[in-house]
């Protein structure tokens, strides 16, 4: 029988993952791992970075590339991500490793005396494959991950897959593609733990404007039941030739809005952003806005090698 009591900042990350992140079988599925994906609003699954874990695997990254990536969010809670890319004639392989840290927290039994400390945290250790269908507009992917999360004593080791294809249409100037992600087993759980893993679908549209410098990004989740859960869109518009902002907002503004304010209930599930491309190296700024009211950061940065 475990006799700790969790301090009301344990309490605070639990209710925020649970609001902030629209009833996730496992919230941390669902956390932005990627600045440049959390300013598009969680859209960009056919243009995400190595670090993002909203990607669908037939993306193509075609440059030598290593990525680092940095989250703050609320009650101490970071995100810290690294990723790795080589390109080999029409495909690509890369690795990524992601974690979150929830902190350190005090125990205490159930008389309020202090005991041990104890951690909590997710990590993700990701391959990921995509190349091209030979002599058609068709690229396809897939992902294999290794999920391990701890609290205190509680340990959970999962495999997951991921697939992905999507479909060029040049006349069209636009890339429709489909994502199936978190097909998984769990094959380390500690205690009686009911741990479930719910797969996504993925619907997503790259368009590129014909009048304006800007790519439009449009996803919609369709969880493991094909009714929608989550719609988002987002763009990166061209300011010039080494500026770029980022700007996106999803339909989770709907689930957010605790009807506080006007501001929150516009701009609530948004985010916003710049990047910084000199060539080799790409800096990356991103912000999102939770309809709570909470407004988190982040930065990433590229280099090409």
């Amino acid at each position: 029988m475990n006799n700790k009591i969790r301090r009301p900042r344990f309490y605070f990350i639990i209710i925020f993952f649970t609001i902030s992140l629209c009833k996730a079988v496992k919230p941390s599925f669902y956390a932005y791992t990627s600045p440049l994906t959390m300013a598009l609003a969680g859209s960009g699954y056919l243009f995400s970075s190595l670090i993002s874990s909203k990607r669908n695997p037939s993306v193509i990254i075609n440059t030598d590339k290593f990525s680092t990536g940095f989250i703050r969010y609320p009650a101490g809670i970071t995100s810290q991500s690294f990723g790795i890319n080589f390109p080999w004639r029409k495909s690509a392989t890369s690795f990524d490793l992601r974690y979150i840290n929830y902190g350190s927290f005090d125990g205490y039994d159930i008389d309020a005396h202090p005991t041990s400390t104890y951690h909590s945290s997710d990590t993700w250790l990701k391959i990921n494959y995509s190349s091209v269908f030979k002599d058609r507009p068709i690229q396809f992917g897939t992902a294999t991950s290794i999920y391990y999360s701890a609290l205190s004593n509680h340990k959970i080791a999962s495999v997951l897959f991921s697939v992905g294809i999507q479909t060029i249409i040049k006349p069209l100037k636009m890339n429709f593609g489909l994502t199936i992600e978190n097909l998984g087993k769990t094959i380390i759980q500690s205690e009686k733990i009911v741990d479930e893993i719910e797969p996504q679908i993925i619907i997503s549209i790259l368009k590129e404007l014909s009048y304006l410098p800007m790519n439009i990004f449009v996803d919609g989740d369709l969880g493991k039941n094909f009714h929608s859960r989550n719609i988002s869109i987002g763009g990166i518009a061209d300011i010039t030739n080494q500026m770029k902002l980022l700007w996106g907002t999803s339909t989770k503004k709907i689930d957010h809005n605790i009807q506080q304010s006007f501001f929150r209930t516009i701009f609530g599930a948004s985010g916003f952003g710049f990047i910084y491309d000199t060539g080799d190296i790409k800096l990356i700024y991103g912000s999102y806005i939770y309809g709570v009211g909470s407004l988190i950061h982040g930065a990433e940065l590229e280099i090409k090698f």
